[in-house]
């Protein structure tokens, strides 16, 4: 058993990018999860783009330390990005996340542990929530991610695996953003609207394909579970044998922790 003496505090501003598969429009920010997404299979498929301008994580004391450790001090996490590949098979409030997570290659070890424990709900605060949400989670790649704004929109880009793209809603008065105010949304009170652009792409298949074999297996019958296994040899043809008994192996893993 690992015994972690220290809590983290953590603080992070800057700006949050959600696209998602909504028909019109995520209906998150209002229903605050509880709503079905209005998405034509009533699931939802989303990428998250964290932008932090500026942020830190702070090791405490807990107040029991019996290993002696030292704790790590302020971890600076300004400048660094971060994105979250997701699947939710229902309102985004019940669970069942299938999640994997992009950490910034610019980031230190110390903050790149850091950034894992807050966005995979470890930390506590704004995102403790997400630890009892997420059921499958894939693992955490370090990438290079790049992000843009425009007059028109932003841009949010990971090499090889996302190509995202985020159109400004045009609004009755030419030049000004469509806003939506006095939110309860655990990200802010307000979010500029905007719509997914045509050549947003997300393109990591290894993610897709450990997405397909865990729904196989996590299939409610035998003929969604069949689609699935269809899919993820489908998605797999694409990658090299070593890479697909990597994925295997890693979600065999994952299953057998989870018995």
């Amino acid at each position: 058993m690992t015994v972690n003496p220290f809590n983290l505090h953590w603080e992070i501003n800057g700006h949050f990018l959600l696209n998602c598969n909504c028909d019109v429009f995520c209906n998150c920010p209002v229903s605050l999860g509880r709503a079905i997404p209005n998405s034509a299979n009533g699931k939802c498929f989303s990428w998250w783009g964290i932008i932090i301008e500026d942020g830190y994580a702070e090791e405490k004391w807990a107040g029991f330390n019996p290993l002696k450790k030292e704790a790590k001090g302020i971890i600076d996490l300004s400048g660094l990005n971060v994105a979250i590949l997701l699947e939710v098979p229902g309102p985004l409030s019940m669970g069942g996340w299938t999640a994997g997570l992009y950490i910034d290659e610019k980031a230190s070890q110390d903050a790149a542990d850091a950034l894992l424990k807050i966005f995979s709900g470890n930390a506590g605060g704004q995102t403790g929530w997400f630890s009892s949400m997420i059921s499958n989670f894939l693992g955490v790649k370090r990438c290079s991610i790049t992000y843009k704004e425009t007059e028109t929109g932003w841009t949010y880009t990971i090499p090889e695996i996302l190509d995202g793209r985020i159109e400004k809603e045009p609004g009755k008065n030419r030049g000004e953003e469509v806003k939506v105010s006095n939110l309860k949304y655990w990200v802010a009170p307000e979010i500029i609207v905007g719509r997914g652009g045509r050549k947003s792409k997300i393109k990591d298949h290894e993610q897709a394909y450990l997405h397909a074999l865990v729904l196989a297996i996590t299939a409610p019958d035998d003929a969604r579970s069949q689609e699935c296994i269809e899919m993820a040899e489908s998605i797999g043809s694409q990658l090299t044998e070593k890479q697909r008994d990597l994925c295997r192996k890693g979600v065999e893993v994952c299953m057998e922790y989870l018995k």
